[in-house]
């Protein structure tokens, strides 16, 4: 039975914190999909530097403030990953040291050229044979927030919430097709052709603003998983609801916290199925470097079509095509 692991985090010199961490539970592996030759692949995590993280107690190391988000439940994820995947190669020399001295080295790498915000996306890879690459990119600003207190302090009420303020809320569009569960779906790699292939028919809708939107995932059985890049949760009876980990969906970090934390519940009575979603509905989006984010469903393409086609213009045009009436 998997047990909690307590660190004890010094606050100040006569305050000692002491926290609970969940273990991350092992992948179950489906069988409806599976790759017919096993690709070459990298267990993969991304996080954030951001020197305004170091403020938040929650996001505390053992040394103390962080500037890395949440890096801790980085390395449990890659753990989880490594055992669900069978390396025992890399299970043997990840640990946490590795991880966050390679991390601190990719910064230091990349912050000796110019840079204007001091925040960074941080990609970490992992090989069968334990070999960890991290590489560091500026982003454009640090954050200004408690990144993971905004935007669920607020419960959406509609178009005018002030979950829309600022920044906009990202398009997501409902996927035309389900997409197969398996073990690239719950373990985040670097294997990422169902992701792609969701993005390629989609890409009608998504266009030229694919920093902008977004597609939404559902398996086989019509239950809603994630977007390419995001965990999700919907609002459903006065709270926020993530889908559970048995439909498929990655154990995202930010999701992991926000779950320890009561700030989202998991989805146990199964009410988030792809007929349900409404559109211009609410949608909490997260992941492990832009932390939470608001999205906005929107009508599909193939929906628009399907209006189009049956619009008064149309059969008024079809009506005058019957009656030999239109012009060539």
């Amino acid at each position: 039975m998997s047990r909690s692991t307590i660190y004890k985090l010094q606050v100040e010199p006569s305050i000692t914190v002491q926290i609970a961490l969940l273990p991350y539970p092992r992948p179950r592996i489906p069988s409806s999909y599976m790759p017919q030759q096993s690709p070459d692949y990298l267990l993969l995590t991304s996080t954030r530097y951001d020197p305004f993280l170091e403020i938040f107690t929650w996001n505390y190391d053992d040394d103390g403030p962080s500037p890395f988000f949440l890096l801790r439940h980085h390395c449990d994820r890659l753990n989880a990953a490594i055992d669900a995947h069978d390396w025992p190669n890399a299970r043997s020399s990840h640990n946490y040291s590795n991880l966050k001295a390679a991390c601190v080295n990719a910064i230091i790498e990349e912050s000796s050229k110019e840079d204007i915000s001091g925040a960074y996306y941080v990609r970490i890879t992992l090989s069968r044979k334990g070999e960890i690459a991290v590489t560091a990119s500026p982003l454009p600003a640090r954050f200004s927030y408690d990144p993971l207190l905004a935007p669920l302090s607020t419960a959406p009420s509609g178009s005018t919430d002030s979950l829309l303020d600022d920044p906009p809320p990202l398009s997501v569009f409902l996927d035309k097709q389900p997409t197969p569960t398996s073990i690239f779906t719950q373990t985040k790699t670097t294997f990422r052709q169902l992701y792609e292939q969701a993005k390629e028919r989609n890409r009608h809708v998504l266009g030229s603003t694919s920093t902008s939107s977004d597609i939404l995932l559902y398996n086989l059985q019509e239950q809603l998983l994630e977007t390419t890049i995001f965990n999700i949760a919907f609002y459903r009876s006065g709270k926020w609801l993530t889908p559970k980990t048995t439909s498929g969906c990655l154990s995202g970090v930010i999701r992991r916290w926000l779950l320890e934390h009561e700030r989202i519940r998991e989805d146990t009575e199964g009410v988030l199925m792809k007929a349900d979603v409404r559109e211009g509905e609410l949608v909490l989006l997260f992941n492990g470097h832009i932390s939470t984010h608001i999205g906005e469903t929107m009508p599909s393409l193939w929906s628009h079509l399907r209006d189009v086609e049956n619009s008064p213009e149309v059969e008024s045009e079809r009506h005058k095509v019957g009656n030999g009436e239109a012009k060539m």
